[in-house]
């Protein structure tokens, strides 16, 4: 009776072991789905504060740089999320 409840122990130990190491992925990639949101969220909130003094808003492609910036920085930080396996 007592190496079945030691055997039943260990099972128990290892499944929570397995459910802990997929829960920490999980928190993994809602991290990077949160930090690849973040850097438009950021830049939009500055543009979108009505500064007159904010570069390339003058300027008649400024938007359009902003814009490919954004996805630009967005695709380094994917990238670098993927190498360290977080997505």
């Amino acid at each position: 009776m007592n190496n079945q409840s030691q055997g039943l122990d260990a099972i128990l130990s290892s499944h929570e072991n397995n459910v802990a190491a997929r829960q920490n992925q999980d928190m993994r990639t809602i991290s990077a789905f949160a930090a690849l949101l973040a850097v438009p969220t950021l830049i939009a909130g500055l543009y979108g504060m009505n500064f007159k003094n904010i570069p390339l808003v003058q300027w008649q492609d400024g938007w359009t740089v902003v814009g490919l910036s954004i996805v630009v920085i967005d695709l380094i930080i994917h990238g670098l999320l993927k190498r360290r396996r977080w997505l």
